[in-house]
């Protein structure tokens, strides 16, 4: 079912093969070759300080009540730093962890993948009891006649996950095509490609707060595009069966070009 591989978390011009001593691994897991899993991608002394801190400036979601953040709307990429700075030390020291940690989420997915990917966005989630994200594509969707469709600007995203905390019920990641659950320990960066063979959605959070740093990435390349995913008017809510029929119908095709993207030398490869 997995699959590890490593991650080099220090870069420099990856130089590694003079002096590998110089560099360590952290263990990637991949899960039917689709759900790739870093545990301790940081410390959970790091997740609980920075949720301590975004605990008292949390803001609700206005369109759901059950889903408060802190940090949104704040664009972290190569280009577009988070520096609204507003002179309280403690919630400062928080936009420089949200900071380093995104941009150190952005080049591990990019190392991963062997793609220079930029952050399109990048949140902090605060799911409260009640709080759930039904079954849904990031990168698909399914009309009004029961057809897949591309989203015209997420055709090749990614998202990415780190999990700051575990103290909670419910709110289990959940993958129905895989039959796969998954809630991960503090610290676990999960990241994946959302199309219509990885459908998934968090179950409903039953007790406690489910937080996370949440990030979709697309290709440099394409670091015009826009950054709001478009809600498309014949879009409907999905269901396991529905997709298992449209896919069986051949109703869309794996369009996307193999690109035959291999790992670059960096990492270390091996089986469960």
């Amino acid at each position: 079912m997995g699959t590890d591989r490593g991650i080099n978390m220090l870069d420099q011009d990856r130089p590694f093969l003079e002096d590998p001593d110089r560099y360590y691994f952290k263990e990637v897991k991949t899960y039917f070759d689709k759900i790739h899993v870093v545990e301790n991608f940081i410390s959970p002394h790091t997740a609980k300080m920075l949720t301590a801190i975004q605990n008292q400036y949390l803001t609700v979601t206005p369109h759901n009540q059950y889903i408060s953040g802190g940090l949104s709307g704040n664009a972290v990429t190569p280009y577009e730093y988070v520096s609204k700075y507003t002179g309280d030390p403690a919630y400062d020291l928080s936009l420089d962890l949200f900071q380093l940690i995104s941009v150190s989420m952005v080049k591990a997915v990019s190392d991963f993948y062997g793609t220079p990917f930029v952050a399109k966005s990048m949140f902090y989630s605060h799911m409260k009891p009640g709080a759930e994200n039904k079954l849904h594509m990031d990168n698909h969707y399914v009309d009004s006649e029961g057809g897949l469709k591309i989203r015209e600007h997420e055709y090749e995203d990614r998202a990415a996950l780190l999990y700051l905390n575990e103290e909670y019920t419910g709110g289990e990641l959940f993958f129905p095509f895989q039959d796969f659950e998954y809630k991960p320990k503090t610290g676990t960066l999960v990241f994946f490609e959302g199309d219509y063979s990885l459908p998934h959605g968090v179950k409903k959070v039953e007790s406690g707060e489910r937080i996370n740093m949440i990030s979709f990435l697309y290709h440099e390349r394409d670091k015009m595009r826009p950054r709001v995913r478009p809600m498309y008017e014949t879009e409907v809510e999905i269901t396991k069966e529905m997709l298992e029929e449209s896919v069986s119908k051949g109703i869309v095709e794996d369009n996307k070009s193999d690109s035959g993207i291999k790992p670059w030398y960096g990492w270390e490869n091996s089986n469960e």
